[in-house]
């Protein structure tokens, strides 16, 4: 199986509405529409929408022409305080031009889990942000009850909004651990670990950033059994000759992760990540690969 599309296929959902990139609705419409209809659609995942910009997403689409919009797009919408009425919004929404598959949301207690569950149901796949300075193996368990999924916030446009390898290990361990699938967002737009612009402008800060390279293997690692210490190393790794991707496999200093096992671990383990950035993510991934 190849490494590549098992690793990415449908993985990076597309957020052009957000920071850094922070474009207009005009604009990100206008590029998901083309994204789906290029060459690397294969890596696609879906348009990523607060719930109370839907009538503006829905005004964008009717104005691109019939050609850009074959079939309904697929949505991530990120709901508010005020779940009911998102869902509502949501519930309006044509079929013929959207399909509503995940729910976003944040919460930051087993309560406020409970609240989520009762209102969404398993309409959609609903990923609730947990906060990471929080007793994540609780909550975790606590949306393992449920049947939802967990977020995590991987970083930010500030040095601070930059999690530290140590608590994403814990987040990832607590979810492999009680069987939880989970998504990620913010600061993924690059596949290894290393210091880059917080921005995209010239004169932007720069500081270390995470991998998503680095946390899907960190993930897939856990997931074969690798202890914590291991995962955590994964996730500073820095160095292109000891990570990289290969025909079948991804490698980290001899441990291989197949095709098969990337593919497992998309399902369910980490089934993707939020990117202003379409092509940044996939234009990078050359240069951690073999050959």
């Amino acid at each position: 199986m190849d490494a590549t599309h098992a690793l990415l296929a449908g993985a990076i959902d597309y957020a052009g509405l957000f920071p850094p990139a922070q474009l207009g609705m005009a604009d990100a419409v206008r590029n998901y529409a083309d994204y789906r209809r290029g060459g690397e659609s294969w890596a696609l995942g879906r348009f990523v929408v607060p719930a109370n910009r839907l009538d503006m997403l829905r005004s964008a689409l009717d104005a691109l022409p019939d050609d850009a919009t074959v079939g309904a797009w697929p949505l991530s919408i990120l709901a508010g305080p005020r779940l009911s009425d998102d869902l509502d919004r949501i519930a309006a929404l044509d079929p013929s031009q959207f399909r509503p598959e995940a729910l976003e949301i944040r919460a930051a207690t087993p309560q406020e889990i409970d609240q989520i569950a009762e209102q969404a149901g398993r309409r959609y796949e609903t990923y609730v942000e947990l906060p990471l300075d929080e007793d994540i193996p609780a909550l975790v368990r606590a949306l393992a009850a449920r049947g939802l999924r967990a977020k995590m916030r991987t970083g930010g446009v500030t040095a601070a909004a930059v999690p530290d390898a140590d608590a994403v290990v814990r987040f990832l361990a607590a979810c492999v651990d009680a069987g939880v699938p989970f998504k990620a967002t913010a600061g993924l737009h690059h596949p290894r670990r290393g210091a880059y612009r917080l921005t995209y402008e010239i004169n932007a800060a720069t500081a270390p950033m995470h991998g998503y390279l680095n946390v899907f293997a960190a993930t897939a690692l856990l997931r074969a059994g690798a202890s914590r210490d291991e995962a955590g190393r994964v996730l500073l790794e820095t160095d292109p000759d000891a990570l990289r991707v290969e025909e079948s496999a991804v490698i980290w200093r001899g441990r291989r992760i197949d095709g098969r096992a990337l593919a497992a671990m998309r399902r369910e383990g980490m089934t993707a990540f939020g990117s202003c950035s379409f092509r940044e993510p996939l234009d990078e991934l050359a240069e951690v690969s073999a050959g």
